[in-house]
């Protein structure tokens, strides 16, 4: 990575405690790797490229990028050498690259599973085995990863949160003279960059003297009973999994006693390393145990608690039981406080109809496999290319040559292929979906059940949505008007607040709900063309409102028309109940070619298990 003229390190102002996570791990590097997570524009990336100029001449910053296939990170055959000399070479990945230096990953939560299983089993190992096309090789890969992420795009899973030594929340710094200082600095570095670069090489000297001074003192650093006893009295009391937690508070003491230019080891230094090392690691088990006795507790008091031990970094949402016996009845238009039930509902009934996509979207995500035309996902087959390829499929190409090899001059090459033989790679890759409610908030029978268990939907699909690049919304209709209660979002947290309270009763305005669900789904699909629509309309197929019903009725079945001519597809949750029932929504489904089911059949097994397992 070249960062001739990268923002100095030294000349970033506030962000001290990110600064010290960054020079703790290149001090001592068995902590292993340090988190950023924080607002956008808060320097993340900016400490991180800074640190170049500190680096050792043996060391350097590799970036992984977030679409890298696992060809280009782990290696494989240089395809190149053997089609011009007939001899296999191994060609050596990114991995083997970063070995002895640091890896940077931008955006890190939104790295694909399969790259992230991969880098936690290699920083786990230290190894890589590579068998394929008839070879096999492996190198060690010892790396420090150092990650960045915007908490609001998602989560990591706790399994690679472990895999980083130190964590630091960043926030905006508050003080306005330090503020001002920030603006004056970077506007200095936008005008002349080299000068400004060249104005920190003092401070970049001295620092980096002074990270090869603490490494020289951490090497002699000596770790007291004492200290281990009660850096494991910590750890126990946070209740982390397992003995990483140990270790690396032992290791980040040691790295900040040496940053410090102190010889011995205190209690002081593993209290402060706490603060990097346990943050990710807590776990709070006395709120998992109130939780399971005290069903009625509310969502948000739940996320302040989790806020508090910092929780909601590792541990899934789990809603909260409602009271069921009542059931909201009443026409007139009130404001609701909807719960959702403590059992999270389970969406198997989608399944066969969110998982492929026919639309060609180029997004990234995990929830609808779609063919793509960039150069990553699965190579499912080739094709004959069109105009000059792109993406060559070696292995079909060279087939296709093996039979014409006879009766050709191979000019000294030991496989002649010609532009005729050449075949193009069809991928397949997964994108994110745009999973958008549209509920019936009419004043009917079983309307706040109906709201609860929609809500329940929405924050259940939400635990996933960083993982699946899926955003969830949610609209409502009654009482002549259609409202979008929920834009479209991956926020747990802004889901429950704007979900708190939902107006419900009225009359039942189907044709404008429709409407306006199938204009939000233009509009977003205009602005963010890479996710795929799917539409839940959960409804009885009642139509009336200040038009006639009839006409109401038509309106409706002509959008339904208007949104499966999009091919957007959908899914009809009928809450029609009693004795006699007119159908009407198995009508709309049929008009949207929707998959159909009732809604007392999706009360045990019914709405996020299918979208989260495709």
């Amino acid at each position: 990575m070249n960062g001739k003229w990268s923002y100095p390190f030294t000349a970033i102002y506030g962000q001290e405690k990110a600064k010290k996570a960054i020079l703790l791990a290149l001090i001592n590097p068995k902590i292993g790797g340090v988190l950023l997570a924080g607002d956008k524009g808060t320097a993340k990336s900016t400490l991180v490229r800074g640190i170049l100029p500190l680096l050792e001449e043996s060391a350097s910053l590799i970036e992984l990028p977030l679409n890298a296939t696992k060809e280009q990170i782990l290696g494989g055959i240089n395809f190149e050498h053997v089609l011009k000399t007939g001899k296999r070479k191994v060609q050596h990945g990114l991995l083997a690259r970063a070995h002895g230096k640091i890896l940077y990953i931008d955006e890190v939560n939104l790295l694909s599973n399969g790259v992230a299983n991969i880098l936690m089993n290699v920083k786990e190992t230290k190894k890589i085995k590579i068998e394929s096309e008839g070879i096999s090789f492996d190198y060690y890969s010892d790396f420090l990863l150092i990650g960045t992420m915007n908490p609001e795009e998602g989560m990591l899973s706790s399994k690679f949160l472990d895999r980083f030594g130190l964590y630091v929340h960043v926030k905006g710094e508050t003080d306005i003279q330090l503020r001002k200082k920030i603006i004056e600095s970077r506007l200095a570095y936008e005008r002349d960059k080299e000068g400004f670069c060249k104005q920190q090489q003092r401070q970049l000297a001295d620092l980096q003297n002074h990270i090869q001074q603490a490494k020289r003192l951490l090497a002699k650093l000596f770790v007291q009973e004492e200290i281990e006893r009660f850096a494991a009295e910590i750890t126990l009391q946070a209740c982390c999994e397992g003995h990483r937690a140990d270790l690396l508070l032992i290791e980040t003491a040691k790295a900040m006693a040496a940053l410090n230019q102190e010889k011995t080891l205190s209690i002081v230094h593993i209290q402060e390393a706490a603060e990097f090392v346990l943050p990710h690691r807590i776990r709070d088990v006395n709120n998992q145990q109130q939780k399971e006795s005290s069903k009625d507790e509310s969502f948000q008091t739940e996320i302040e608690n989790n806020q508090t031990e910092m929780e909601s970094i590792k541990e899934p949402f789990h809603a909260e039981q409602i009271n069921k016996n009542g059931e909201f009845e009443q026409e007139s238009i009130i404001k609701e406080s909807v719960e959702a039930p403590h059992e999270l509902i389970d969406l198997s009934l989608i399944e066969p109809f969110v998982q492929k996509s026919s639309i060609r979207k180029e997004g990234n995500g995990k929830r609808t496999r779609t063919k793509t035309s960039k150069k990553i996902g699965r190579y499912i087959k080739s094709k004959l290319p069109i105009g000059k390829p792109s993406d060559i499929a070696f292995d079909a190409t060279i087939r296709v040559a093996a039979r014409y090899q006879k009766v050709r001059k191979s000019n000294g090459n030991f496989i002649v292929i010609h532009s005729s033989d050449l075949r193009q790679k069809v991928r397949e890759k997964r994108t994110g979906n745009l999973i958008l409610f549209l509920v019936d908030a009419s004043g009917s029978m079983g309307v706040k059940k109906r709201m609860s268990i929609v809500k329940s939907a929405i924050l259940s699909l939400l635990q996933e949505a960083y993982q699946k690049r899926d955003k969830v919304g949610l609209i409502t209709f009654s009482n002549d008007e259609s409202k979008v209660l929920l834009e479209p979002t991956r926020s747990i947290e802004l889901a429950n607040k704007e979900l708190a309270e939902i107006p419900t009763g009225g009359n039942t305005p189907l044709a404008l709900g429709l409407e306006t669900a199938f204009n939000k789904i233009r509009l977003i699909n205009y602005k963010e063309p890479d996710y795929a629509p799917f539409l839940v309309l959960i409804t009885d197929g009642r139509a009336n409102s200040m038009k006639s019903a009839d006409n109401q009725w038509k309106a409706a079945i002509t959008i339904c028309d208007e949104i499966q001519s999009q091919k957007i597809k959908s899914m009809v949750i009928d809450t029609e109940t009693g004795f006699i029932q007119l159908g009407l929504a198995k009508e709309l489904a049929k008009e949207l070619g929707a998959s159909y089911c009732k809604m007392e059949d999706i009360r045990s097994d019914s709405i996020v298990k299918a979208i989260t397992s495709s």
